[in-house]
């Protein structure tokens, strides 16, 4: 990552992702002073996850409760207990889940261990071609940026003959990992589980195949998504706390924004496909306008924005068919630990298939042996 750093050649000649990170350079994040940072405070808490992490009591479980109950600009100095609470609770969540390691003494820890910081991730720059929907390059920078310093951005670098996005993000999977605070309380506590599912795939086939394609990426996505929101959900309950929204679209509202999204993701891809792909630009600049005028406002709706959201296949920009084989899997699996390991394996949509298939047959043929068993 070059982010902070000062790129002071300027010739043509330099490979385009270096020119982008050039142009990217005055607003760029420098993740290595954020990691090195608070990876020094969190060093004693995390070798000591490394042993053992006691389980959660009804007081942690009170401290987080409270925690949420309150409004952010009042939180601050609860803000690091609440942290270490969630830390414990999740990671009681995933030991149960039989993802625990077995330490001399019988007790278990988990690797790696569960950190985080509440805090403000930064922004994310997407760059993907404009003949397909594919994230290519990404480069992380400083939050709170204005919309004019948005658009001016996407600009520069789009006159590198890229699709470019900023966008605001809920977390990071750094060490610790970044998760804001804002919102509501099971959908932050998801992401916390989020961003640490990213952390154990990293170790996994799934997760260091991350970069070697958009298929690989949209797998990892919709994993860690779909593995988040079921164990915010079982950490909300821990708390009493509501639970995450349901990203199924739980109105009419919703259920159309998914389905006019769904639509022009489609129609884009097949206009890409034809190699029409100044036609599908002015076709996405139509189809905001158009949203907009039904009440769903979108800053900017180009391929970028399809290669970044439609990462998350669960996603109203995402592949639906593959968020539902994740679904499937997950519903075949005896828990979410086989499930978790099972998928952490693969590195393709065929390897799904083929865990699927071999789920639906164990599925099959112990169904044979009940039917038998009651009949003999």
């Amino acid at each position: 990552m070059l982010a902070g750093t000062s790129l002071v050649v300027s010739t043509g000649s330099l490979p385009r992702p270096v020119r982008i990170l050039n142009v990217a350079d005055p607003a760029a994040f420098n993740l290595l002073d954020w990691e090195l940072s608070h990876v020094s405070q969190r060093a004693e808490r995390i070798a000591r996850a490394l042993v053992t992490v006691p389980q959660a009591t009804d007081r942690e479980r009170q401290t987080v409760r409270d925690f949420f109950m309150v409004p952010p600009v009042a939180r601050a100095e609860h803000r690091d207990a609440a942290e270490a609470a969630v830390e414990r609770q999740l990671t009681d969540v995933l030991r149960d889940e039989g993802l625990g390691l077995g330490l001399p003494g019988g007790s278990q820890s988990l690797f790696p261990p569960v950190s985080f910081r509440f805090t403000s991730p930064p922004a994310l720059l997407v760059i993907s071609p404009r003949d397909r929907m594919a994230v290519v390059q990404s480069v992380f920078l400083v939050a709170g940026l204005t919309p004019d310093q948005m658009e001016s951005l996407e600009a520069q670098v789009e006159s590198e003959g890229v699709s470019a996005l900023v966008t605001r993000i809920g977390g990071l999977a750094t060490y610790p990992a970044m998760v804001i605070e804002a919102g509501r309380a099971g959908d932050v506590l998801s992401a916390v589980a989020h961003e640490w599912v990213h952390a154990y795939l990293a170790f996994q086939p799934l997760g260091r195949s991350y970069w070697s394609g958009q298929e690989a990426r949209t797998i990892n996505e919709t994993v860690a998504e779909l593995a988040g929101r079921e164990l915010g959900e079982q950490l909300a309950a821990m708390s009493d706390l509501p639970g995450p929204i349901d990203r199924q679209g739980r109105t009419d509202g919703d259920r159309r924004f998914r389905q006019e999204l769904r639509q022009t993701r489609l129609e884009t891809e097949r206009l890409l496909a034809s190699g029409r792909i100044a036609e599908a630009e002015d076709y996405l600049e139509l189809r905001r306008q158009e949203l907009a005028e039904q009440g769903f406002r979108i800053r900017r709706l180009n391929q970028a924005y399809f290669a970044f959201h439609g990462s998350y296949a669960d996603s109203a920009a995402g592949d639906q068919a593959l968020a539902g084989l994740v679904r499937d899997i997950r519903s075949s699996s005896g828990s979410f630990g086989s499930f978790l390991t099972s998928v952490a394996r693969v590195q393709s949509v065929r390897e799904l298939e083929v865990i699927a298939a071999g789920q639906l047959a164990d599925h099959s043929n112990a169904g044979r042996a009940q039917d038998s068993a009651d009949t003999g």
